[in-house]
């Protein structure tokens, strides 16, 4: 069967890295975006692509990802200034 994939953004932060664990754990493919280096990660990164960039650079986005058909709730969405 294959597995489902899932990218999840802000990975190195707290919630994000359990996500990923649980993720993980259930066997998704999953894909992480990160916005600086951290340790919270570090068991993972031999067995997760890591994607190092700011989530707002669209251009990066895409060109890693091509397809996204569903998004989640950000825990944390930026402000309007």
């Amino acid at each position: 069967m294959k597995s489902k994939k899932c990218i999840v953004t802000g990975a190195e932060g707290f919630l994000g890295s359990h996500m990923v664990d649980f993720l993980v754990g259930k066997g998704f493919a999953v894909y992480a975006t990160v916005y600086k280096d951290t340790d919270n990660l570090d068991h993972l990164k031999d067995k997760i692509p890591i994607l190092w960039c700011d989530i707002r650079d669209r251009e990066r986005i895409e060109s890693k990802f091509s397809r996204l058909s569903r998004t989640a709730c950000s825990t944390m969405p930026p402000r309007v200034w």
